[in-house]
């Protein structure tokens, strides 16, 4: 992937040398006044600042414009602990509903404290530029300076993120990729804090951001998000994926899953393998639960929760406990589950066994199949 760091010149789009456009710089006032606006704060302005690399020489044709708007967060008396997140909170909302372009460019807004890095020059972080679209002049000029850049690093830290991402999308790991979304993101943070517009970090964001990498990877976790909390109308837990059986890669054996699930959501659980021979387990179903508690098997060769008591079906919560406990642990996908099996659950110890309760099941209306 070719990915541009650094230019000779400003984007032209944007500025004619290093003055902006007269309707790019209107343009964008309004914008920022309009998001101000919206937040009902009532404290002043202190300024709006044009940040970012296009504002600066390492620019690209799809780089985002970012409008910071500079207050005193302390005339709101908010929290100072919650005074960025609540700032965030302002910002995130504002573009997530608005799908603005300038010149091509999208445009970003920001509400930023008068004590942050980059408010003024003397707070300036290291390579940055900054524009006033306030006073239409610059505070800080970008230094068309000869950059010295380590490329190997830079290409080797960004195809071991790049190959972390692709590991995680497909195992669908949401809190891994959850953490590893964050872990970038201080990673970023770091770099600009330390070495500016040009660090080796910033210029490994921008280059995952541009390979699409990033909002594949926030796509992604949005998707299983809002997988994992929708219910449908019949009331089953949605798929992750096609039901069909595990390939099991616990030493290519199948394997039965013995376990109760605790009316309080703990989980208790025991592996047993075979295929001919009875199973054996440190657990006594009978013993170890209690009115409220959800007694299972799980079995690899069908991809199967068999739950019991029949008078005791387990919760939403309770099958959820189960089906991401299987999914965590086992990697177990998209299980089938058999409610009501009374009797012949208990005493089904061997593979052979349940493979019986199939036939007994499905010539008796009382038992409940269902799959997903």
């Amino acid at each position: 992937m070719k990915f541009r760091v650094y230019n000779k010149t400003l984007d032209p789009i944007l500025w004619d040398d290093k003055t902006i456009k007269p309707e790019v710089g209107e343009s964008l006032l309004k914008i920022a006044e309009d998001f101000y606006n919206s937040t009902d704060l009532k404290g002043d302005i202190h300024n709006i600042l044009f940040l970012g690399s296009s504002a600066n020489y390492n620019w690209t044709p799809t780089s985002d414009i970012d409008i910071h708007v500079v207050i005193d967060i302390a005339e709101e008396k908010i929290n100072e602990e919650y005074a960025r997140k609540f700032m965030d909170g302002l910002a995130t909302k504002w573009n997530t509903e608005h799908d603005i372009e300038v010149k091509g460019h999208p445009v970003e807004v920001y509400l930023q404290d008068l004590r942050e890095p980059n408010s003024t020059p003397q707070q300036a972080r290291p390579g940055a530029a900054i524009y006033s679209l306030y006073d239409n002049k610059w505070l800080l000029e970008p230094n068309p300076q000869n950059i010295k850049l380590d490329t190997d690093k830079i290409r080797r830290k960004f195809q071991s993120i790049k190959k972390k991402i692709e590991e995680l999308i497909q195992t669908e790991d949401f809190e891994k990729m959850k953490g590893l979304m964050k872990s970038i993101r201080n990673y970023r943070n770091a770099g600009l804090s330390e070495g500016g517009e040009f660090s080796v970090e910033n210029i490994v964001f921008k280059a995952l951001r541009h390979s699409g990498d990033l909002t594949r990877l926030k796509d992604t976790i949005n998707t299983i998000y809002d997988r994992k909390r929708s219910l449908p109308e019949e009331g089953n837990i949605l798929s992750y994926k096609k039901t069909e059986p595990l390939n099991e890669d616990l030493g290519g054996r199948p394997f039965i899953i013995v376990g109760i699930v605790y009316k309080n959501l703990g989980i208790k659980s025991d592996i047993n393998y075979g295929e001919e021979s009875g199973t054996s387990h440190d657990i006594d179903l009978r013993l170890d639960s209690e009115k409220g508690d959800i007694r299972w098997r799980y079995k690899s060769k069908t991809n199967t929760i068999y739950y019991w008591p029949d008078d005791n079906k387990p919760t939403k919560d309770q099958r959820e406990e189960i089906i991401g406990y299987l999914r965590s642990k086992y990697n177990v996908v998209n299980p089938k589950e058999i409610y009501s099996l009374d009797k012949y659950f208990y005493d089904a110890h061997s593979i052979d066994e349940l493979r019986e309760i199939s036939s007994i099941v499905k010539s008796n209306l009382k038992y409940n199949f269902i799959s997903y």
